[in-house]
């Protein structure tokens, strides 16, 4: 399964890189890119099966990425994370079409059953 991760932070991004290294994916299988534009450019050009998205992104925030995403390539499953989640923003972000939302800091529980829920919507 190949995994994007958009996220402008690094510290954020390598915690979710090393929880995916312990759940089994490759290093070769997960992509970052820093903004939404970018992620854009990298889901038009690649094949991808998971985006993690933060909210808080540069250059298009992460509900807008999640709408395009889902324009662009609507087989694409979808987890939106954020450091200071609301009740609006997890609502909005299921209506855009994300398939799990999860407050991050997060735990190697959390990324599980966010990919869990996310390759079970995948499939349907």
């Amino acid at each position: 399964m190949k995994v994007l991760i958009v996220d402008p932070d690094t510290t954020r991004l390598r915690t979710i890189r090393s929880i995916l290294a312990n759940l089994g994916y490759k290093a070769a299988d997960v992509d970052s890119e820093p903004d939404g534009e970018a992620a854009m450019n990298s889901i038009k050009r690649k094949k991808y099966d998971i985006v993690f998205t933060c909210t808080k992104l540069p250059r298009m925030d992460g509900l807008t990425l999640v709408g395009e995403i889902k324009k662009e390539k609507p087989n694409i499953a979808i987890v939106v994370y954020s450091s200071e989640p609301s009740k609006e923003e997890v609502v909005a972000s299921v209506k855009a079409g994300a398939s799990s939302y999860f407050v991050h800091p997060c735990s190697v529980s959390d990324i599980e059953d966010s990919l869990r829920r996310a390759v079970g919507k995948a499939k349907l």
